[in-house]
């Protein structure tokens, strides 16, 4: 992972602090890091090719210039992503998203045609076997697929003839 240094901006620093590279290289050392002042000289002048700089050694040289390391660097990935696909966590959410809003819209279908049929939800439930109260979950689209395609065929209606289509 290459770091580029931002050379002007640097030497600026430096001087503003009215220090010289030896001392910089001092005040790095100060932190445990080993950074000769030719070395520190090379990355300053953003020498072609001294771009392995380690990630501590640079946060040391922003905390002796006393800036923010992303005023004096910039790394590069190698494998530099610019649109991240969705995690699995958020594949799964959009795959659940996509089934609970079907689901919704069968449960609404579903409710429509039992209030066509002008039939009470406990007759509904007494016919498919279920307590009433699970009718009115099912038309919200909380009940299970097995059970709104009984539900359906209960009705006279096949539940592939209801389940909208993906566009």
């Amino acid at each position: 992972m290459p770091i580029y240094a931002n050379s002007d901006y640097m030497i600026k620093r430096r001087e503003e602090l009215e220090l010289n590279q030896r001392d910089i290289a001092w005040r790095v050392s100060l932190f445990g890091m080993k950074l000769s002042n030719t070395q520190y000289s090379r990355i300053e002048r953003n020498v072609e090719g001294y771009t392995n700089i380690q990630v501590e050694t640079a946060f040391a040289i922003a905390r002796a210039l006393e800036c923010n390391i992303e005023d004096i660097f910039r790394i590069e990935f190698e494998n530099d992503i610019k649109d991240f696909p969705p995690a699995p966590s958020q594949k799964r959410k959009m795959k659940s998203g996509t089934r609970n809003s079907v689901k919704q819209t069968i449960g609404k279908q579903l409710r429509k045609i039992r209030e066509d049929l002008k039939l009470p939800a406990r007759e509904a439930g007494k016919g498919i076997g279920v307590n009433p109260s699970y009718i009115y979950l099912i038309e919200k689209g909380d009940g299970s697929m097995e059970t709104m395609d009984k539900l359906a065929r209960f009705y006279g209606y096949d539940l592939k003839d209801i389940t909208p289509t993906s566009s």
